[in-house]
C-alpha cells in the first residue's frame, strides 16, 4: 500500500494538488503501523475493520463498496475537485490524473445529449521482467513516463505488459474535435453492436462483450463531483452510492466494485471509456500495477507490449481507412 502511495505524493505537491488520503482496511492496523502511515502520509484517515458485516453475515469481496461511502459523505462537503478510489496495488501518479482532467475538460465541449457517458479510461500495465530481447530499442519520450519514480520502474527503455487489452479490444472512432488520430474505445460489457456517435472505423463491440480476459479492467475509478453525479444518475440496477442490498450482491467481486463491470456495463453504469493513441495521451491512461505479477500468472498469448497496442491500433486504422478508400 505504502509503496504506491508514498512516492507519488511529491509530485502531486509539486504539481499544485491538495490531497487527503483515507485508507479502507479490512482490518485493524496495529499501533506501530498507524504511527508509521500518519508519519509518512500526514493527515490520513485510517478506517478499520470496514468488511460490511449485515446480521452475521460477512462480505469480504464488498469491501469496495466503502469508497463509495466515504466519496459519498466527501461530496457533500463541496470541498473536492476530484475523487479516486483504486486498489491497494495500483499506482497513481500527478501524470494520471493530469490527463483524465485534461480529458474530461474536452469532454465537456461535446454536446452532452450526443455524448452524454463519456469519461477518460486507464490501462493497467507492469514493468516487464522477462528479460525479452528486441531489435529496437523504446524510442519514445513519453510513453510510459507515468511510472518513473516508482521504485526504479519504469524507465523509457524499459518494456511495459499489458495483459487486459489488445488491438482487437479497441473500437477505433473519428472524433476529430478532440484528436487527429482516432479515438480508443475501451471495451464496455454487453455493448450493443455500433458503439457510441461516431464514426466506427474498426472492432467489433460484439466479440469484446464475450471476452472479459481484453475488457482492461482499471482496478479503480477517478471522478470529478460532476462526475460522480453522473456516475448516481446512471447506475440504475445497482447503486452507485449505498445503501447497499448486501445479500443481493452478494456475488459482485472486486471487479465489479472496482474493477469496471459495474461503471463500464450496459445494463448498469453504461459509462464509456476512451483514450487516445497519441504518445502523451497514451502513456498518461497507464496506470502501474505495483504487484507486478500478472505477467507470471497470464498466459503469454494475451500479454502485449503497450507500445505494439498502439502501434498496432494506429495502423489498422490506416489500412481501414485505406480500404474504405478503394
Amino acid at each position: 500500500m505504502l509503496p504506491t502511495i508514498v512516492p507519488n505524493l511529491k509530485g502531486f505537491k509539486e504539481q499544485g494538488f491538495h490531497i487527503d488520503v483515507v485508507l479502507v482496511l479490512g482490518y485493524t492496523m496495529n499501533r506501530d503501523s498507524v504511527a508509521l502511515v500518519t508519519s509518512l502520509i500526514p493527515g490520513a484517515e485510517i478506517l478499520h475493520d470496514q468488511i460490511p458485516v449485515v446480521n452475521g453475515t460477512v462480505y469480504p469481496q464488498q469491501l469496495a463498496t466503502v469508497a463509495r461511502r466515504v466519496a459519498q459523505q466527501k461530496l457533500t462537503s463541496g470541498r473536492y475537485d476530484l475523487f479516486m478510489a483504486f486498489e491497494d496495488d495500483v499506482s497513481i501518479t500527478h501524470r494520471n490524473v493530469a490527463y483524465f482532467l485534461r480529458t474530461t475538460d474536452l469532454i465537456k465541449t461535446l454536446p452532452q445529449q450526443e455524448f452524454p457517458n463519456l469519461i477518460p479510461g486507464f490501462i493497467r500495465a507492469e514493468k516487464n521482467t522477462t528479460a525479452l530481447s528486441y531489435t529496437d530499442k523504446w524510442t519514445t519520450t513519453v510513453l510510459g513516463s507515468s511510472f518513473s519514480g516508482i521504485n526504479g520502474c519504469c524507465s523509457l527503455d524499459q518494456n511495459l505488459i499489458i495483459w487486459e487489452a489488445s488491438p482487437s479490444s479497441f473500437s477505433l472512432v473519428e472524433m476529430p474535435s478532440l484528436s487527429s488520430l482516432p479515438v480508443a474505445l475501451l471495451p464496455i460489457a454487453l455493448q450493443k453492436e455500433g458503439g457510441i456517435e461516431g464514426t466506427l472505423v474498426g472492432g467489433s463491440a460484439k466479440e469484446r462483450a464475450t471476452d472479459a480476459s481484453i475488457f482492461a479492467q482499471q482496478a479503480g475509478w477517478m471522478a470529478t463531483p460532476e462526475q460522480l453525479k453522473l456516475f448516481a444518475s446512471r447506475c440504475n440496477d445497482t447503486p452507485f452510492f449505498p445503501p447497499f442490498d448486501h445479500a443481493k450482491l452478494a456475488n459482485s467481486n472486486v471487479e465489479f466494485w472496482s474493477g469496471g463491470f459495474q461503471l463500464f456495463n450496459e445494463k448498469q453504469c453504461d459509462m464509456q471509456r476512451i483514450v487516445f493513441l497519441d504518445e502523451i495521451n497514451f502513456g498518461d491512461a497507464l496506470v502501474f500495477h505495483f504487484s507486478n505479477d500478472k505477467q507470471k500468472k497470464i498466459d503469454k498469448s494475451r500479454q502485449w507490449r503497450a507500445r505494439d497496442i498502439r502501434e498496432v491500433s494506429l495502423k489498422r486504422y490506416g489500412e481501414i481507412k485505406g480500404n474504405q478508400g478503394e
